[in-house]
């Protein structure tokens, strides 16, 4: 199993109950509730979630809050030795899903959206969607990495190697008027006998245990230059979760991240509903 590198970081709102965010100390291990940067009213946490998980790359942030969660992705999409625009978060009936890593397979036909949609349709809280989006993933992540196998062995490596196979997936809206996020990773392996087995690498959910003060990043793919940001501007503004969301991406885009690059979709869902603050025409 490949170990998801995690970093996290304490964040604190200048203006009480202000969903203004700033950054007031990095840490260098995982949070829990006894850390005294994560006690009192004005300590927001967020751990950003990172995983080295594909080919192309791509760079994804989306921030949880008590009150909304913010989405922002980049729209590079890696096709064999070709880039395209591509959507990167899909929705349906009020749930929203963003993916990062392998994808919409056009030989094979493999498409995440499709999987997840079917199996969650029956299910009525996001965790058990996210059940069934895992039962499914696995299943068809199997048979995706097997005709793989037999056909593409190129791409079969890729899709064993954490470093640029990995799948990663965010669930996000709102569920009885409360803002929701869980992520799951997944990695393809295979032992010295041949045989394929699918793992969970790394989940985490907000509300939840994850985010003690209600606040909680997942950032996906790459992260180098959020990663020096952090490290290096200690007490800078970074405006509301949606601009923040939006800043974290463009750092990448402007770092010329691997796979990376613009447009930048980006959104906020709340109670009041669905804001497409900026998308491309059909996204989600």
């Amino acid at each position: 199993m490949y170990p998801i590198r995690t970093r996290s970081y304490i964040l604190r709102s200048h203006v009480k109950n202000s969903p203004t965010l700033r950054i007031v100390k990095r840490a260098t291990k995982s949070p829990n509730t006894s850390d005294p940067y994560v006690s009192g009213g004005l300590a927001i946490l967020i751990l950003f979630w990172l995983s080295a998980f594909s080919a192309g790359g791509t760079s994804i942030v989306v921030i949880r809050t008590p009150s909304d969660v913010s989405m922002a992705a980049d729209s590079v999409g890696t096709f064999g030795h070709e880039t395209r625009v591509v959507c990167k978060v899909h929705s349906a009936q009020g749930v929203f899903l963003a993916i990062a890593g392998i994808d919409n397979d056009l030989v094979t036909k493999f498409n995440v959206a499709k999987v997840v949609f079917k199996s969650i349709q029956s299910r009525k809280t996001f965790i058990g969607k996210m059940s069934a989006a895992i039962t499914a993933l696995k299943s068809a992540l199997r048979s995706e990495a097997l005709v793989l196998k037999n056909t593409r062995p190129t791409d079969f490596a890729n899709l064993i190697d954490p470093e640029k196979g990995d799948l990663s997936i965010i669930l996000f809206g709102m569920e009885s008027g409360t803002p929701v996020a869980i992520a799951q990773s997944f990695h393809v392996s295979e032992n010295s006998n041949g045989t394929i087995t699918v793992v969970l690498t790394k989940t985490a959910r907000c509300p939840g245990k994850d985010c003690p003060n209600g606040f909680y990043t997942f950032e996906l793919g790459k992260h180098e230059a959020i990663d020096n940001f952090a490290a290096t501007h200690s007490g800078a503004h970074l405006g509301n979760p949606a601009d923040a969301a939006r800043m974290f991406v463009q750092l990448e885009i402007d770092a010329h991240a691997d796979g990376v690059g613009p447009p930048i979709d980006l959104l906020r869902v709340s109670a009041s509903g669905l804001e497409l603050i900026k998308h491309k025409e059909g996204c989600p």
